[in-house]
Order: structure tokens, then C-alpha cells, then sequence
């Protein structure tokens, strides 16, 4: 059963980080991978090792968001897997294109004068 859910775990971070990762790029076993990598599969693995209780503690489910949103982060590219040869991490942030400007603005005090 504890297996089972390593496996599951396992196979969900792979297939979410081969958007970003060749395969051959990710590590193929606990030795060489980043304590990063296995604490999103760790965490992955005690919520599915949770699933066949109808009841599940709020530590569950804190475990499971942690880990999908540390996955996504990975995803990306807002933090690392910390291994060799992996693409740059993005630290750009969103830039926002404008091609108005002031002078373009509706509501001035000129033009609030005839209300």
C-alpha cells in the first residue's frame, strides 16, 4: 500500500514535470534527486495513502495543495529541481504593454467640469 502510493506520487510529479523536463533530465532514483523533489512526492504520497478514509484531517489536504502548488511552481520554471543541466529558473515578472497616455484619460478635471 505504502508503495502504491510512492508509485502514484511518483508518476503524477513525472508526468506534470515532463512539460518542462526531457525525460532523461529528471532523476531516476531517490539518490539523485533534490530534497525538494522528494518532498513534493512525499507529500503526494501521504495524501493517497489517505484516500481510502472518508474522514481525512485538514493536514492531509495541506499536504496535497502544498505539494501541487510546490509542482507547479516547478512547472514554471518558478523554482528549480536544483539539478545539473536543468533550463534556467524564470525570474521575470509580468510586464504590462501601454500605449495610452495621460493625455488620453477620460475623466479629467476638464472634462468633469460640464457635469
Amino acid at each position: 500500500m505504502i508503495a502504491a502510493a510512492i508509485e502514484e506520487a511518483e508518476s503524477r510529479v513525472a508526468s506534470r514535470l515532463r512539460v518542462r523536463y526531457e525525460p532523461g533530465d529528471l532523476p531516476t532514483s531517490t539518490a539523485t534527486a533534490s530534497a525538494a523533489l522528494k518532498r513534493v512526492v512525499a507529500q503526494l504520497a501521504f495524501f493517497y495513502l489517505h484516500e481510502l478514509h472518508d474522514v481525512k484531517g485538514q493536514d492531509v489536504y495541506d499536504a496535497r495543495d502544498g505539494a501541487l502548488s510546490e509542482l507547479s511552481d516547478m512547472v514554471r520554471g518558478h523554482a528549480g529541481l536544483l539539478l545539473a543541466g536543468e533550463p534556467d529558473v524564470d525570474q521575470s515578472r509580468p510586464q504590462v504593454l501601454t500605449t495610452k497616455t495621460s493625455d488620453d484619460a477620460r475623466f479629467t478635471l476638464e472634462a468633469m467640469e460640464d457635469w
